[in-house]
């Protein structure tokens, strides 16, 4: 997060991060926004990178 946050340029591309508890679990959601139906390619990979339990992606 830290690096997108310093280093993205593109002000179409946005991320919401939360940090959750649900029963006592830690969880993380992240929503990863482009405001264009077309992403520049690699732009969210390092975030599509990461482990997952589920994922909706779409456009």
């Amino acid at each position: 997060m830290a690096n997108f946050s310093a280093n993205m340029m593109d002000p179409k591309a946005s991320i919401l991060i939360t940090y959750n508890f649900l029963l006592g679990e830690p969880s993380v959601l992240q929503v990863l926004f482009y405001n264009t139906p077309n992403l520049p390619p690699g732009i969210f990979n390092k975030f599509m990178d990461i482990p997952f339990i589920t994922r909706d992606v779409g456009t």
